[in-house]
């Protein structure tokens, strides 16, 4: 296996990955969550401080958030007041960091002669590119691909740091640390992991400075809640984020036992997991743990998501990308040397794990790129001009891209945990009208996969119920819209 055979193949999966990767990008579907930021982004952008209609009666989440993902939101604020509000504003933000996070690990390979560095490099970044996961995220209003730029900033710092014993490096270590909680609470497993190697290295002084750093980057998370402690503790408390006993000792035991429901969790990571363990055993056979800080930083940080991050959802593992980017490079960029040495059967083995994650990665990007292609937005403008402007909707959270500020929209998420409460479950039509009647909503919308997730039953040309009745229905079953008579007022749509 020459080094020439493998860089050709790499630039072709990269060119693939870049060609798929703006393939994607029209049509794209709005990711829930990404909804709900670009509101608050708005309201920043707008008012100057977090507050939520989609969410309203939840938490009092409509008089002020003040627990929300802050430098993420403010960067998104920024953008919407540079740019205008709007999707492509904000997906900017993800896009501008994938594309970092794909050329740093030319920082990580300085040094090396220049044939592993160019594998190395077109290794770390092909991972990036290809891996399901990272692919979908990179373009969705996320905070996961910025803070995997912090990440690996994290590393390039504190690698050097240790090595030349720099007051400076380990501050700005702790700074890239700090700006990821600052993003993402979630960023704490990266403070947490550079402090693990600080420690075993015994850099007390060290510590005690990327602590401190740490700790000012932080330090902007808590000015909102300074005269805000009791709202803070009651959004915190009850965060419906946070499953049942997650955030107890016992809770926080048995999501570290189970944190392979978020590595094994579905083939988006699954193939990126096995990658990422061949390249280790790998690396670890043919070196030894010669790079020990490295693998202490990668070992902590998966060990502090376990941990910590909420649930099994997938797109927090992001955060161990950019290790896992480099592990697999790193073993990439010296194949050439190594392959020969290697056992026939484990050689074997790694061939068959790296072309099921080049094939599965392809298949599964291309999907992602090719299908599910629809103008959400522009459907979204059609269908609600039947609505007054000004009147409260409850329909998906993507209704907020971009009726905002013209209609306040009501997330049919909190209507789903309100019925739920209720104990009226399974859904029907009636109990989602009635909860917009109560809600003061002069529409309902919904759509075809809605109707189907909530079960209900019937068609959308069901009798209308609780005063609402049908007055528009795209061609596609993409967008369905019921008024209530009795709420409606003349509008423009009319």
């Amino acid at each position: 296996m020459t080094d020439r055979a493998i860089r050709r193949v790499l630039l072709i999966l990269l060119g693939l990955g870049v060609l798929l990767l703006i393939a994607s990008l029209p049509g794209q579907r709005i990711h829930g969550d990404e909804a709900a930021f670009a509101e608050f982004a708005w309201f920043q952008s707008q008012d100057g401080y977090v507050h939520t209609e989609l969410f309203r009666g939840l938490l009092e989440y409509e008089t002020r958030v003040l627990l929300y993902h802050k430098l993420f939101i403010w960067l998104g604020a920024g953008m919407v007041s540079l740019f205008g509000y709007g999707i492509w504003p904000l997906r900017a933000l993800s896009l501008l960091s994938t594309l970092a996070l794909a050329l740093l690990p030319w920082r990580f390979v300085r040094g090396q002669d220049s044939g592993t560095r160019t594998l190395t490099v077109l290794a770390a970044m092909t991972f990036v590119l290809l891996a399901p996961l990272t692919f979908k995220f990179a373009k969705f209003y996320r905070p996961e691909m910025m803070q995997a730029v912090t990440g690996l900033a994290l590393y390039f710092a504190l690698e050097r740091g240790v090595r030349d014993d720099r007051m400076a490096l380990y501050v700005l270590a702790g700074f890239a640390a700090g700006t990821s909680v600052l993003m993402h609470l979630n960023g704490v497993v990266y403070v947490i992991a550079g402090a693990t190697v600080l420690l075993l290295r015994r850099r007390w002084k060290g510590t005690l400075a990327y602590g401190a750093a740490a700790a000012i980057a932080v330090s902007p998370f808590f000015f909102e809640i300074i005269g805000r402690f009791d709202l803070f503790w009651l959004q915190y408390n009850f965060d419906p984020t946070f499953g049942e006993n997650e955030r107890t000792v016992a809770g926080t035991l048995l999501k570290l036992v189970e944190e392979h429901k978020r590595l094994f969790r579905s083939p988006e990571i699954i193939f990126s997991t096995v990658l990422f363990i061949t390249a280790l055993i790998a690396n670890v056979r043919s070196e030894g743990w010669r790079r020990r800080d490295f693998h202490v930083l990668t070992f902590a940080s998966m060990v502090a998501l376990g941990a910590l991050a909420p649930a099994k959802t997938t797109p927090y593992a992001i955060l161990l990308f950019p290790f896992w980017a480099i592990e697999v490079g790193h073993w990439i960029g010296r194949l050439p040397v190594t392959w020969r040495s290697t056992p026939a059967l484990f050689r074997s083995a790694c061939g068959i794990v790296i072309a099921a994650f080049v094939v599965h990665s392809l298949v599964a990007d291309s999907v992602n790129a090719l299908s599910d292609k629809q103008d959400w937005i522009g459907e979204n403008t059609r269908a609600l001009a039947v609505v007054p402007e000004g009147a409260r909707i409850l329909g998906p959270l993507d209704l907020v891209l971009d009726e905002l500020p013209d209609r306040q929209i009501a997330g049919l998420r909190l209507a789903e945990w309100r019925i739920h409460d209720w104990g009226q479950k399974p859904y029907t039509l009636q109990t989602l009208t009635a909860y917009a009647d109560s809600a003061g909503c002069a529409a309902l919308v919904l759509d075809r996969e809605l109707w189907r997730r909530f079960g209900l039953s019937g068609t959308p040309e069901t009798p209308p119920a609780n005063g609402y009745r049908l007055v528009y229905s795209d061609p596609d079953g993409n967008r369905f819209v019921f008024v209530n008579g009795e709420k409606r007022e003349s509008g423009p749509g009319d």
